[in-house]
């Protein structure tokens, strides 16, 4: 929600999200996310990093059965 109001015709949705992510985090995931910042080219490896690292497959299944 933050990201729309702040856009403008020069910059791109994908800048702002990597932009405002680390905001969104807490110590020890806001520690992880700047060892690996410099080496994220795009929002979309950093979504798939992060959902990998922090909500494996094993994890959304294990939710998923208790669901």
């Amino acid at each position: 929600m933050i990201c729309e109001n702040f856009r403008s015709p020069t910059i791109v949705l994908e800048t702002l999200k990597m932009r405002a992510f680390p905001f969104s985090l807490q110590v020890t995931t806001k520690d992880w996310w700047y060892y690996l910042s410099l080496r994220i080219a795009n929002w979309a490896i950093m979504e798939r990093i992060f959902l990998e690292k922090y909500f494996p497959t094993s994890r959304v299944a294990a939710i998923r059965r208790e669901i």
